[in-house]
């Protein structure tokens, strides 16, 4: 409803006893007439109500709110409104502690603003600190008297003898008046006893109860070596757990068989035993093996063995080295020597590998991703696959071995680049593949090898001469597109023609001979230089000066009857045949 107005008659009391060591209701009473815009009585009904206490008394929502009913459902009756401030929310018990302090009580009906101003809380509702009156525990104890009653001795029971005349009897207590002590207990204040009052010896084994001194009536380094008698500290003194890193200096110098089973030393021998775990992944260690990553124990076959299952997009790396060097020594990030010269014979690999990502797996698969060097290195050579092999006589060594198999298109060895082959090439056949001059984006073209000077494809066919001693020798439809200079060549089959001649040279991807006997036949070979793009691009050179450190050295040095210093790959040559030597030399 909005609009409501409370009639400022308005009447708080606070619900108190005649008794103040009574239990006094913790409540406000609150009576009001609630009234509508107009100044009259509101509806009879249950109206939403909030009554919030604040330390200002301006409702602009500035201050700080003490305490707060929350809204609640109160029904009128011709506009009256009663309400027990704390029946729902307790008021807090130094809600009006201060006696300086000003409350004001705010209210607000429904999503009317907050009525204003707000009511000032007076002296009947601070009397509520009242109640703190009777919380002392000492109150039922002090017979009525006021605190000062108990400063005077005469007014004291119970005095120990010594006392009764408040002087302390004897004040010089020490070494030259022990206090002595027949019988009873004797109650101390802390460091009420000090080193001066205690004679060497004066306490023993027999004056100290067990378990009568803890680790508070002891206080920091107050017990050093010389007052611990060798031996006289046993394990049954010391209970578990009480003794902890705090406990031990750095130079105690503890000798690892008295942590044996418990700790790991570094620098001496020691067996460890069960399972270690780090982070999420279990070690084991034993005489057969290593396994890293799953609960397995090692495996009789595989010495060292790593494990690990992932469900991850991103990628995984099961092992990475990372090595640097600012000096010219060698680095290694994987060496393997396998077998000996004592082996009995089975084969052996120094690197296997095998991927397999899943029959529908589209993305490409790599058993061995090598990479060697950057575009920007201008000295040195750059290795990304450094493979050598040797055998004497009657075997066979193969630096590098290829294979493909299965349904799709094979490939036992693929380069993008020059290939250079210092050696004898031995191939079941061979053939150039470009992209097809007529259609390169979807076709290629592909020739047999013709070792020429100067790039050149051969074309030949037999002829049948017509009656006129004539016939037109259709070539490819891309022969045009595909070489220049050509060359002709004509053989007479069968008899002698002499006059055998090309009429017409190669023009529309045809020529004619002509001046042959009438139905004789001609062999004929047409060549061409080739004039594709990529020719163009990379044209043979077929005369090339040696340089750099190829200069003065020989590709065949043996052939040459030169040593292997003058070869122009004398130091790979070299490297493969000292690692060949120590191929079984143990790593350090």
């Amino acid at each position: 409803m909005r609009n409501c107005k409370l009639l400022m008659m308005v009447a708080i009391a606070l619900l108190l006893s005649a008794s103040a060591l009574a239990d006094v209701p913790k409540l406000m009473n609150l009576q009001s007439i609630l009234r509508d815009g107009t100044g009259n009585p509101v509806a009879d009904g249950a109206y939403l109500v909030k009554f919030i206490i604040w330390d200002d008394p301006v409702a602009s929502g500035t201050g700080n709110e003490r305490w707060s009913s929350g809204f609640q459902a109160i029904n009128t009756l011709d506009g009256l409104l009663q309400y027990h401030l704390g029946s729902n929310t307790a008021l807090p018990n130094d809600l009006f502690a201060g006696s300086d302090t000003a409350l004001f009580l705010g209210i607000t009906v429904g999503v009317d603003p907050e009525m204003s101003p707000r009511i000032k809380l007076t002296s009947v509702a601070f009397s509520q600190h009242a109640l703190r009156s009777g919380s002392s525990s000492e109150a039922s104890s002090l017979g009525g008297q006021v605190p000062s009653y108990y400063l005077d001795w005469n007014n004291l029971s119970n005095v120990p003898a010594g006392f009764a005349d408040g002087i302390d009897d004897d004040t010089n207590m020490g070494a030259s008046a022990p206090l002595q002590i027949n019988a009873g207990n004797v109650e101390v204040i802390a460091d009420g006893i000090d080193a001066s009052h205690i004679a060497t010896g004066g306490i023993g084994s027999d004056e100290v109860l067990d378990n009568s001194l803890t680790a508070i009536d002891l206080g920091t380094n107050s017990v050093f070596a010389d007052e611990i008698a060798a031996g006289a500290v046993g394990t049954s003194e010391i209970a578990t757990g009480s003794i902890i890193n705090s406990d031990v200096s750095n130079a105690a110098g503890i000798d690892v068989t008295k942590i044996s089973g418990t700790a790991v030393n570094l620098s001496s021998t020691q067996t460890i035993t069960g399972d270690k775990r780090f982070g999420d992944s279990t070690m084991r260690i034993s005489g057969t093996g290593v396994r890293v990553g799953d609960g397995g124990g090692p495996v009789p076959s595989v010495l060292v063995y790593t494990e690990r299952q992932y469900n991850e997009a991103s990628p995984r790396y099961g092992h990475v080295t990372d090595l640097d060097n600012s000096s010219t020594g060698t680095l290694y990030g994987y060496q393997a020597l396998i077998g000996g010269t004592s082996d009995a014979g089975g084969e052996r690999y120094g690197f296997m590998a095998r991927v397999d990502n899943g029959d529908a797996a589209t993305e490409t698969q790599y058993a061995l991703n090598a990479g060697a060097g950057r575009s920007t290195k201008t000295a040195g050579i750059s290795y990304g696959v450094d493979a050598t092999a040797a055998a004497g006589v009657g075997a066979t060594a193969r630096a590098v071995y290829g294979g493909a198999s299965g349904g799709g298109t094979l490939h036992a060895g693929y380069f993008v680049g020059h290939v250079n082959i210092t050696g004898f090439l031995s191939k079941g056949g061979g053939a150039f593949k470009i992209d097809h001059p007529l259609d390169p984006a979807n076709k290629y073209l592909m020739h047999s090898f013709v070792e020429s000077p100067d790039m050149m494809n051969v074309y030949n066919g037999n002829a049948q001469l017509d009656g006129l001693g004539r016939a037109t020798v259709q070539l490819p439809d891309y022969f045009e597109a595909l070489n220049r200079e050509f060359r002709y060549q004509l053989t007479s089959i069968g008899s002698s023609q002499p006059d055998l001649y090309v009429e017409q040279e190669v023009l529309d991807n045809r020529f004619v001979i002509a001046g042959g006997q009438p139905d004789g036949r001609v062999s004929w070979q047409v060549t061409g230089i080739r004039k594709d793009p990529w020719a163009q691009a990379n044209r043979i050179q077929v005369e090339v000066e040696k340089s750099g450190t190829e200069r003065g050295k020989y590709v065949h040095y043996k052939e040459y009857g030169v040593a292997l210093t003058q070869a122009v790959d004398g130091v790979e040559l070299q490297r493969a045949l000292d690692e060949e030597k120590a191929q079984h030399t143990p790593i350090e």
